[in-house]
């Protein structure tokens, strides 16, 4: 998708880069305003085809697999209630590499991202889990994030590739208990 943009960009750049140095024919000006016409089509025909669904609990993101498990919920060191969402992180890049560093986990009530809990309780979570690096193939099972809850409406999690330059999530929603 950003790269779509980005190319409509630079082609409109261009195209107005070359129509105000007046040297250009108005046959060709005409020509490129139809080219990026055409490519403008083309991209809003492609987006329609590669948008995800609105919820895909579990898939690859770049060199990763993820797949959202579950939550559990419980209060932070300030006594706010806090939810703790467990993933399993699957490496399929060619490096070692940790979770932490390879994707990023929002959490969101109401359309408004969460802050990140801070808990002592090691019953509930473990932050270590996901600062572990693993090898390439191998998949670490229950990586925790915790967030501080604004209310009792749904929290919906995402998961995105932590450098990417494509717009694929692995989203869940969880009912607040």
């Amino acid at each position: 998708m950003k790269k779509k943009t980005l190319f409509v960009l630079i082609v409109s750049c261009l195209a107005m880069s070359l129509a105000a140095c007046g040297s250009v024919p108005d046959s060709q000006k005409a020509e490129i305003s139809a080219e990026i016409s055409t490519q403008s089509e083309k991209i809003q025909d492609t987006r329609s085809e590669t948008q995800t669904p609105e919820e895909t609990d579990n898939g690859d993101l770049g060199a990763y697999h993820v797949a959202i498990r579950e939550a559990v919920f419980g209060k932070d060191y300030e006594d706010k209630p806090m939810i703790v969402v467990d993933y399993d992180f699957t490496n399929n890049s060619d490096s070692d590499t940790a979770a932490l560093y390879a994707i990023t986990v929002k959490a969101f009530q109401n359309g408004i991202q969460l802050e990140t809990a801070i808990t002592m309780d090691s019953k509930v979570y473990d932050a270590g889990v996901a600062q572990k690096e693993i090898k390439p193939g191998v998949t670490l099972e229950r990586c925790q994030s915790a967030f501080v809850l604004s209310d009792n409406s749904p929290v919906t999690i995402e998961i995105t590739e932590f450098f990417s330059l494509d717009d694929k999530k692995i989203v869940k929603t969880f009912t607040v208990e």
